[in-house]
């Protein structure tokens, strides 16, 4: 008699498999803070609302505050007075701010 579990079993771990490997491609082929100028990060963080950074190494997606090309429109007021910066390093500067945010 066939065992058709043992065909269910093995098709789902070639599919978690493959799967696992089309993300792990994916943020393989992001673009990174790391390979940017600062201004292209400011630009891509402005057109975005995110950025890439190697965290642990490995592309992580960062999204803090507005772009800092719109600094003037980030308002902080009540409990939420400090404003802050975020800052990623870039291919020509160890720290380039692309973002702004209120904390309390």
């Amino acid at each position: 008699m066939f065992d058709f579990k043992w065909i269910f079993v093995t098709c789902a771990v070639c599919l978690a498999v493959l799967v696992g490997s089309a993300q792990y491609n994916q943020a393989l082929a992001v673009q990174t803070a790391e390979q940017m100028t600062c201004d292209q990060a400011k630009a891509f963080y402005q057109r975005n609302g995110y950025i890439y950074k190697i965290v642990g190494g490995v592309p992580t997606r960062i999204q803090r505050g507005g772009s800092i090309l719109d600094a003037g429109a980030v308002r902080c007021t009540g409990r939420t007075r400090n404003q802050m910066t975020y800052s990623v390093p870039t291919r020509d500067r160890r720290r380039c701010t692309v973002s702004t945010y209120c904390t309390g």
